[in-house]
C-alpha cells in the first residue's frame, strides 16, 4: 500500500464513530474474575503421575536403542572385547 492510500485510510477510520461496548461490560468482567478458580496445588503423586508416562517412554526408547545396537553389532562388539581383553592379559606378562 502506498503512503497516500494509507493516510486516506487512517483519516477515514478517525472520522468514524467508535463502536460502543456493551452496557454491562464492566460487570461481566468482574463476574468472570470472581468466578475464576484459583490454581490448584498439585501433590507429589500428581506430579509423578504426570511425568511417569514420559519417563517410561524415554527409558523404553533407550533400552530399544541399546538392544538394536547390540543386535546389529554383536559380532563386532564381541570381537572388540576379546581383542581388548587379550591385549590386557598379555600386556601384564
Amino acid at each position: 500500500m502506498n503512503d497516500k492510500r494509507l493516510k486516506k485510510l487512517f483519516a477515514a477510520a478517525a472520522r468514524v464513530e467508535p463502536v460502543a461496548g456493551a452496557d454491562d461490560w464492566p460487570e461481566r468482567v468482574m463476574r468472570a474474575v470472581r468466578h475464576e478458580r484459583p490454581p490448584v496445588e498439585l501433590s507429589v503423586f500428581d506430579e509423578l503421575g504426570a511425568w511417569l508416562p514420559r519417563v517410561a517412554f524415554a527409558a523404553f526408547a533407550v533400552l530399544a536403542v541399546c538392544a538394536f545396537i547390540e543386535w546389529t553389532s554383536a559380532d563386532q562388539l564381541t570381537a572388540g572385547v576379546v581383542q581388548l581383553s587379550e591385549q590386557w592379559l598379555f600386556a601384564a606378562q
